[in-house]
């Protein structure tokens, strides 16, 4: 479960497709120079150390959001997605810089000089993490948005996100209310968000992310547990629409730091 906190673990089918676009991408970065525009010419004749820093920063950036956004709904939620983009992207990041690298080193335009020290170029070293980062956001946005290579086998925790945001804005709304803020329209939304997340949690899961199935058991035994507190709570007067119980808060905390 560790290596999953830093990085995303695709099923095989998805793991073979990454690999095979990662091929495509540096095979046509090293025989056929084939980029949707002269990143190859951009890059090389960057003309300060700071350009070629921005574009790094942008690319990674715009790699990281296209990443978290395409896997989150792998995850219980976009915090726990968080971790394993980063890693993905540094991965992704290195992987393409390594192959840019070379590259470079097979025309004779750089040397490979990794074992001394004393001859790095760090503008041909930044340069080349540059055009890696350009090259992951492309296999990003293709891995991300093409329906081909969706994750198939894994389960789609995005409904249950969507029950959760709800929830979580509800659960707010109503530890911050006074008098009559939480309306019954309110109080029924929290009720339906809660079943909604139980019922998304009850059928078979395929196949799940370790550190989302290490904490699914515990996530649904906190959610029905709140279930009752709360209908326990409300069942004399659904008047009673602020705050909650200190038992009811506190697994509410435990649960806000997953969900």
């Amino acid at each position: 479960m560790c290596i999953n906190k830093a990085f995303y673990i695709p099923s095989g089918r998805v793991v073979v497709l990454n690999l095979t676009l990662a091929a495509v991408l540096t095979t046509f970065a090293f025989l056929l120079h084939y980029l949707p525009f002269e990143l190859g010419d951009s890059v090389k004749q960057l003309a300060s150390l700071k350009s070629s820093s921005v574009i790094l920063a942008l690319a990674s950036g715009a790699n990281f959001l296209t990443i978290v956004n395409g896997i989150d709904r792998y995850f219980l939620s976009k915090k726990q997605a968080i971790g394993p983009a980063i890693g993905m992207t540094v991965l992704a990041v290195l992987i393409y810089t390594i192959a840019w690298g070379a590259f470079q080193i097979g025309e004779g335009k750089q040397r490979f000089v990794l074992l001394t020290a004393h001859e790095w170029n760090l503008q041909d070293t930044i340069n080349n993490l540059a055009a890696g980062a350009l090259l992951a956001f492309l296999s990003s946005l293709a891995l991300t948005h093409l329906e081909f290579f969706k994750d198939e086998e894994a389960y789609d925790f995005g409904p249950f996100q969507k029950s959760s945001k709800e929830w979580n804005l509800l659960i707010k709304k109503r530890l911050q209310a006074k008098d009559n803020e939480f309306s019954q329209d309110d109080h029924d939304r929290l009720k339906g968000a809660t079943k909604s997340m139980l019922d998304l949690l009850k059928g078979p899961i395929g196949h799940t992310q370790p550190v989302a199935a290490a904490v699914l058991g515990d996530v649904k035994t906190k959610i029905s547990t709140f279930d009752v507190l709360y209908q326990e709570q409300t069942i004399v007067s659904v008047g009673d629409y602020s705050g909650f119980p200190d038992k009811t808060t506190k697994l509410i905390k435990q649960l806000s730091r997953i969900l």
